[in-house]
């Protein structure tokens, strides 16, 4: 899958996709580093696209980048604001990073889209 991806790059340069499916083959093998430089390169290729930022978010909270990874969701929510999985990612990325108020502000978003998600979010940020 790597070299597959990595040939996919250099022949197809202006293709994001290429670029996502090296950024996935890097996950696989652990090489975030890797994988953080091949979702920036899809995103200058296609910056308005949902699932890179979303991507780049999880793999910054990976590596515990909390603001990057607050930044990369941010950017993830603008572009599809009704996505769940991603406003539960930007709060959980506050929650970590210690900003609180913001973490209730995606709660509260969260609220409209998976009660069960927001609930999952609260409580971590105000266990019982």
């Amino acid at each position: 899958m790597l070299d597959s991806s990595q040939q996919c790059t250099k022949s197809e340069p202006k293709d994001a996709g290429c670029w996502r499916l090296l950024a996935f083959a890097y996950d696989y093998f652990k090489r975030y580093d890797d994988e953080i430089e091949a979702y920036r390169q899809a995103l200058r290729i296609d910056p308005k696209n949902f699932s890179s930022w979303d991507n780049l978010g999880a793999t910054y909270l990976n590596l515990k980048c909390y603001n990057d990874a607050v930044e990369a969701y941010r950017q993830a929510v603008r572009i599809g604001p009704k996505n769940a999985d991603a406003w539960y990612g930007l709060g959980y990325a506050y929650i970590v990073s210690g900003n609180r108020s913001a973490a209730l502000d995606a709660v509260w978003k969260l609220q409209s889209l998976d009660p069960k998600k927001a609930d999952k979010l609260f409580n971590l940020i105000m266990p019982r």
